[in-house]
């Protein structure tokens, strides 16, 4: 058992490295990461082009509209 911690200290190991180390990070991954993000398909990549375009469209046009709103109502605030 690690530390003389008994049955316990085998539960906190991959936490202990944490504690002990200098820097107070990990010295390794706690999981592997993908080497690379899925590939897409030329019209998969285009859905969702468009859909962000949409997207991006009514949050400006959203925006718009309340620029419009506070010019309207600048004068009447003061």
């Amino acid at each position: 058992m690690p530390f003389g911690m008994g049955p316990a200290g085998w539960y906190f190991w991959p936490h202990f490295n944490y504690w002990l180390s200098r820097s107070g990070v990990y010295l390794y991954a706690p999981y592997r990461y993908p080497p690379y993000p899925p590939f897409y398909t030329a019209e998969q990549e285009m859905e969702y082009l468009e859909s962000q375009i949409r997207m991006l469209e009514e949050e400006l046009t959203a925006l718009n509209q309340r620029l419009e709103e506070l010019k309207k109502n600048k004068g009447r605030d003061k």
